[in-house]
């Protein structure tokens, strides 16, 4: 049952085009997927530092994240990385809005 509305949850995720919030510039995203975990327990650096999104977000940005159990969007980048964003900090875009983005 969970599984099913996963897939259904996903399905509805990649036709959308996402835009960061919390970024100086912010950029537009797609989703490739959701994370199983929240930003307090996904390590980001692929471990390298032994932090998680949260703090990373935090030290970065100086962004508290006030919902950091909610799932990730991930969106895969080259070489098997994957960037993870907090789902509180996206917005969606509006298809006229990304197509005049892409004009100018």
């Amino acid at each position: 049952m969970l599984q099913k509305r996963r897939v259904e949850n996903m399905n509805f995720l990649r036709d959308l085009s996402l835009k960061t919030v919390h970024l100086k510039n912010n950029i537009i995203i797609s989703a490739n997927s959701l994370s199983f975990h929240g930003a307090d327990r996904l390590v980001a650096y692929r471990g390298y530092l032994s932090i998680t999104v949260e703090q990373h977000l935090y030290a970065r940005h100086r962004v508290r994240l006030r919902f950091p159990f909610l799932p990730c969007v991930v969106q895969h980048g080259g070489n098997h990385h994957c960037y993870y964003y907090p789902i509180e900090l996206l917005q969606i875009v509006c298809c006229d809005a990304e197509s005049q983005q892409q004009h100018s």
